[in-house]
């Protein structure tokens, strides 16, 4: 079963989960939706937000990697 989680940034950075959540038709759907509604603004702050990424705990058994858009 594959997880995932979606992390946003801008001048800030948004989550969308505070942990991996199963790659359901559900929760992908719910993804897209944040992602559509996201409006760009402020500077791209990369770091902050992926510090926050990798600060967030892993799933057991589950390997992590990131896809930075």
């Amino acid at each position: 079963e594959d997880r995932f989680n979606v992390l946003l940034f801008a001048g800030g950075s948004r989550i969308f989960s505070e942990h991996s959540l199963p790659a359901t038709k559900a929760n992908i759907s719910n993804a897209i939706n944040l992602i559509d509604n996201q409006r760009g603004g402020g500077g791209t702050e990369l770091l902050p937000a992926l510090k926050r990424a990798l600060a967030l705990k892993g799933t057991e058994d589950y390997s992590r990697s990131f896809v930075i858009v």
